[in-house]
């Protein structure tokens, strides 16, 4: 009699131990998912920062040089280089054409340069007007950016 007992019990534990076994198993095939998705997150954004370094960000302002001395500043704050920068539609008449013909387009604009424009600012100026500027990354994607100057 007394070897039944202990045998069941000893059938009892095993049990336990498999029930214990297959919960834990499944436990970790889900950490084992969760931490692909992870691995993959994290190669995803490897992968923009890679592209981001690649990319440039041009930009524009417009600013005053002592009394009058108007000028548009063209300039790169991205981390890489910007090609044939130009300003596809000047709708301003705030730069001087023979000014924007004979510097641009840029072939390359590094990062943290700047090339300025002089502009021809008046009473009869419109307060607020955009430019469209036009560039190539060095991976060879054009972009474009709508800026609005204002003084």
């Amino acid at each position: 009699m007394l070897t039944v007992i202990v045998s069941a019990a000893a059938l009892l534990v095993s049990i336990a131990a498999f029930v214990h076994s297959v919960r834990s198993s499944k436990v970790q095939s889900e950490l084992t998912l969760r931490e692909i998705e992870l691995v993959r997150i994290q190669i995803a954004n490897e992968h923009e920062k890679k592209k981001s370094v690649v990319s440039a960000d041009v930009s524009s302002r417009l600013y005053c040089l002592g009394s009058h001395k108007w000028r548009v500043r063209t300039y790169n704050r991205g981390p890489g280089n910007a090609l044939n920068v130009s300003i596809a539609s000047d709708n301003t008449g705030y730069i001087i054409d023979s000014e924007k013909n004979d510097k641009l387009p840029l072939r390359s604009l590094e990062s943290g340069h700047s090339v300025d424009l002089l502009a021809a600012i008046h009473l009869q100026s419109k307060r607020k007007a955009e430019i469209t500027l036009v560039w190539m990354d060095t991976s060879g994607k054009e972009h474009t950016k709508e800026v609005a100057l204002t003084f």
